[in-house]
């Protein structure tokens, strides 16, 4: 009887193994589109709300050509807007309809102050504003001071908070400044290392092209600790969703033709970049595939593709967003009324930031309700 009773906890634990090793060689799925669900019918359409001027509201601080705004814009439960200008150190809050609600902040090192701040988190009832790379200091909502926290010196790219954890896109150069590698990882409170997601090299190293790219967007976090990062960055359009323990999970995508840059973007990279050293046998052939991601309420990823409108300033040029369901299949293509490639999701709105205006200098963040096709 004992002998069989040890045979059988054998065979549980022999069968458990193969499930275990099975599902760990388990191939991910994978999804190529060559069309899209609703080819011949709408299936999303933006309502412009209301525009908010932020002209004055966003400097740009010395020495920086490209903002990532996506980190410097963020929302609380009541999905008041703050906004956080990384110039003066200021953060402006803005009510559900646009309203400005206040202003505190500031240049300086006093509880309430900043130095060279560079990005912020709402979370909580709490604001996490970044300075520099060294710390960051938590506010409450009111911009009254409650801790500072003293971080690693690490090349930032990106954070997020999710369950009380940093999520953390970096990059990472070697001793001779030469290779660069993208890190993604969880770290906690202090920024202690808890556990590597994700480690990707940048082909091109440190010196290869980055005319207008906003590296932080090639990752995006979802509210579960899920992430998406593409798998090529220049030759094709793949993107491998990963569950929060970094295992891929599903890789989707589309057919897309690789397009060299236009002769205006060209043109307008050497007007911008020629005294730095740019000659064209270093220019980029073509721009990267995925430009921006964000994650809608019915869990669809939105992505912009290709060239656009910042590269050309084009006024003619429309950019292109591809719409994904959670299994990654391609639902939707169209190009939206507005130019930019600089857009964040809150409640079903799109809150899109303008280039500033080469002309006048004037910047806003218009406010788009989606309206889906099923509602």
């Amino acid at each position: 009887m004992v002998l069989i009773k040890r045979f059988s906890i054998f065979m549980m634990l022999f069968f458990s193994c193969l499930m275990l090793l099975s599902c760990e060689s388990r191939p991910v799925k994978e999804v190529v589109n060559t069309d899209t669900e609703y080819n011949n019918r709408w299936f999303v359409s933006l309502e412009k709300l209301y525009s908010i001027d932020v002209t004055t509201l966003i400097s740009i601080p010395r020495g920086v050509s490209v903002i990532d705004y996506c980190s410097i814009i963020d929302f609380d439960e009541n999905n008041n807007m703050y906004l956080l200008d990384t110039g003066d150190n200021l953060i402006t809050v803005f009510n559900e309809s646009g309203k400005m609600i206040h202003t505190f902040g500031g240049t300086g090192q006093g509880p309430g102050e900043f130095i060279r701040s560079n990005g912020l988190i709402v979370n909580d009832e709490k604001i996490y504003v970044f300075e520099f790379t060294q710390n960051y200091k938590v506010v409450n909502l009111s911009g009254e001071y409650i801790t500072r926290q003293n971080i690693p010196w690490i090349n930032r790219l990106k954070v997020d908070l999710i369950d009380n954890a940093f999520y953390v896109f970096e990059a990472k150069v070697d001793k001779s400044f030469t290779d660069l590698e993208f890190v993604l990882s969880v770290k906690g409170e202090n920024f202690s290392e808890r556990r590597k997601l994700l480690k990707r090299k940048y082909p091109f190293g440190l010196k290869g092209p980055s005319y207008e790219f906003i590296f932080a967007n090639w990752v995006l976090f979802s509210k579960s600790g899920e992430f998406y990062f593409p798998d090529d960055f220049f030759n094709k359009f793949s993107i491998t969703k990963y569950d929060s323990a970094g295992k891929p999970l599903l890789r989707f995508g589309r057919e897309y033709k690789v397009q060299p840059y236009s002769e205006e973007a060209k043109n307008k990279f050497f007007r911008m970049y020629g005294d730095k050293g740019l000659d064209e046998k270093k220019f980029p052939v073509s721009p990267p595939v995925v430009r921006n991601m964000i994650l809608d309420d019915r869990n669809y990823l939105w992505v912009i593709s290709g060239e656009t409108y910042e590269d050309n300033r084009n006024l003619h040029f429309q950019n292109t967003i591809d719409i994904f369901d959670e299994n990654g299949i391609w639902l939707y293509s169209f190009h939206p009324e507005f130019k930019s490639k600089s857009f964040i999701h809150n409640d079903g709105k799109l809150y899109v930031v303008s280039p500033i205006g080469e002309q006048t200098d004037e910047q806003f963040i218009d406010v788009y309700k989606i309206h889906y096709m099923s509602d």
